[in-house]
């Protein structure tokens, strides 16, 4: 028993001891910028320190808790402060309004601040269209687990009722930032055994290039996540060619970087140590110019939307180990190093090797979710980083090996985006077909039984049908005597031989003789059916010749239509027939495009080989 009061007599003493060190100074937000504007000196500074919400003095302190950009951007005039601040362990403690529950209470909003801001060690900030024309340096750190001390405290308070907002963090909406900022939260090294839930937010802001002190540096913001559960980065615009925007985030559940736009600006995205249960989300962005990845390890829960990064890509991780061989660490990184650093690409090994690294961590992912688009569209850009370095390789060190690889990836490019797309093949193939095939329209074939000659019969034809009294179908069979002729000469002696032969020849003769008549006279009977001149054209009356003559050039036309699509059909499949090698045991044409059909058979066969492999290779996937 008494070993019990001693321990509780201990506990009861610490806890005193606690407070006394932890206990804060408490000030409403009014009074906060009361105590700023009266501030002889051109620095204000603040330390331990609460800021409390009154609702007496506080209502410009009131925001919307849904987030709304309505309910951030107001007709309110922006407070201006022209001091430097620097507030060190000042805790705004947000609470819910007690009549609405929609509204929060103690938010820093609508204000304009023209010098450098510092906040230090602070557990909770909500930044609500503020302007930030000098530097922002916002530290959520926890050094000596000072800040662990101060959560645990604004907790006592909380439980007591008086605070009814439990979410730790950083919330900045609808801000904008026109010089250096500086954002680092660190808030619990050991977050995943705490119980609260920590999170950084920052939405609709916009980050503005601004004058370096040096001009060979860039507009930078540092944006630093450590230990913390949930991080927002989303809907923001960050505008400037020269902006680089640094952001790291290192052990934190969830990280999500959503629907921004970057415009011209570059950004630096390292995200480290995520382990099983983490999320990433990185989608809906609009990059600008360049995209500096490092991710540890993908995980198939992670979304990483690959349409934004491609053709801006490069590894960050790669980009630190070139960048610091020659600087030292403290040095800002600037877009003329990115830039040198990207033209050493293909020049550089290992910066050739971890570029196509990265890429093959994305390539494994994107398989890995059966994200069969992204997985090729990263595929083909690994490979056209490959053949910028064969090609690389060539100029510095000619060489056969080299040259053929280089021209073999560019065909596989052209071909069927290196395999992946099987469909691309097919096109390209009827490419060929068609070249060929036009080649061939101007040459004679064994195919083209009337050749050239063909509409020189057609010429002949309707001159000889408008110079005769007779229809179109007696010209026509006159045409056709000397095979009618063959035919009845074959029928006659089918007739003569009747009594002299077995039936069967007969029987089985005669209907061949009909049905090889029948093409014949049906044409004729068609014909028939359309004879357009009833004389000759001689005989006609002048009023009747315009409307003939333009029915006899009709038809004429048609006859010339259809000559010249059979004349076109017999090009396509003979180059169709060379393609695809089928031969038939000879080469249906004479001249120079003799050796052209043989060179098309090999661009076939070679062609189809790739377009086999290319399909197979999509059907396994």
């Amino acid at each position: 028993m008494k070993t019990l009061t001693s321990l509780v007599l201990f506990l009861l003493v610490s806890w005193s001891s606690l407070s006394q060190e932890m206990e804060l100074k408490r000030y409403s937000y009014s009074k906060l910028f009361q105590m700023i504007e009266e501030e002889q000196d051109t620095i204000f500074r603040l330390k331990n320190a609460e800021i409390v919400y009154n609702e007496a003095t506080d209502s410009l302190f009131q925001a919307k808790a849904n987030n709304s950009i309505d309910s951030i951007i107001s007709t309110q005039k922006q407070k201006v402060i022209n001091k430097v601040l620097f507030l060190d362990n000042v805790q705004f403690l947000t609470s819910k309004d007690k009549e609405d529950e929609t509204v929060n209470n103690g938010v820093l909003q609508h204000i304009t601040f023209l010098k450098e801001v510092t906040f230090s060690q602070c557990a909770s900030i909500p930044l609500f269209n503020c302007h930030f024309k000098g530097r922002l340096y916002l530290f959520l750190e926890n050094r000596d687990n000072q800040i662990d001390n101060i959560i645990n405290y604004i907790q006592n308070t909380w439980n007591q009722g008086e605070f009814q907002t439990a979410t730790f963090g950083l919330t900045i909406l609808n801000c904008h930032f026109y010089n250096e900022t500086v954002i680092a939260s660190s808030l619990i090294p050991h977050k995943l055994d705490y119980p609260y839930n920590l999170t950084v937010i920052i939405d609709r802001c916009t980050f503005y290039e601004y004058q370096p002190l040096h001009e060979n540096y860039n507009s930078n913001f540092f944006l630093i996540f450590r230990s913390i559960n949930n991080l927002h980065f989303a809907n923001n615009r960050i505008i400037g060619e020269s902006t680089l925007i640094n952001f790291v985030s290192d052990k934190v559940d969830y990280t999500g970087i959503e629907a921004n736009e970057f415009l011209e600006s570059s950004i630096l995205l390292r995200v480290t140590e995520m382990q099983g249960i983490n999320l990433l989300n990185i989608s809906k962005n609009s990059f600008g110019n360049h995209v500096g990845l490092a991710i540890d390890t993908f995980d198939p829960k992670h979304i990483v939307d690959w349409e934004s990064l491609k053709g801006k890509l490069f590894s960050t991780q790669t980009y630190d180990n070139y960048f610091y061989k020659t600087n030292p660490p403290y040095i800002n990184i600037s877009t003329k190093d990115l830039k040198s650093y990207l033209d050493q690409r293909l020049q550089d090994k290992d910066i050739f090797k971890g570029e196509l690294a990265l890429r093959g961590k994305l390539l494994n992912h994107y398989n890995d979710i059966l994200d069969t688009e992204s997985k090729n569209s990263v595929y083909i850009e690994l490979k056209d980083l490959e053949t910028q370095k064969l090609a690389y390789e060539y100029k510095t060190a000619p060489s056969f090996d080299t040259y053929f690889q280089w021209k073999v990836n560019q065909f596989l490019k052209l071909f069927s985006n290196y395999g992946t797309k099987p469909s691309k093949a097919i096109i390209f193939s009827l490419y060929v077909i068609i070249f060929f095939a036009i080649i061939y329209l101007f040459f004679p074939n064994s195919w083209d039984s009337h050749g050239r000659k063909r509409i020189m019969d057609r010429f002949t034809f309707f001159i000889k049908y408008m110079k005769k009294d007779a229809g179109i179908h007696e010209v026509y069979l006159e045409d056709k005597q000397p095979d009618l002729m063959e035919y009845e000469a074959f029928k006659n002696l089918l007739i003569q031989a009747s009594p002299q032969v077995p039936k069967f020849f007969i029987m089985t003769g005669l209907p061949l003789y009909k049905w090889t008549i029948a093409r014949t006279n049906l044409h004729a009977s068609i014909l028939s059916k359309f004879d357009i001149m009833k004389g000759t054209w001689q005989d006609l009356p002048l009023k009747k010749r315009f409307w003939k003559s333009i029915l006899l050039i009709g038809a004429f036309l048609v006859a010339i239509i259809y000559d010249l699509f059979i004349k076109i059909l017999n090009a396509l499949m003979l180059s169709i027939n060379t393609f695809t090698t089928l031969g038939f045991g000879e080469i249906p044409i004479k001249g120079f495009p003799r050796y052209l059909a043989i060179l098309q058979g090999f661009i076939g066969w070679f062609m189809l080989t790739i377009f086999s492999v290319s399909l197979i290779s999509q059907l396994l996937n």
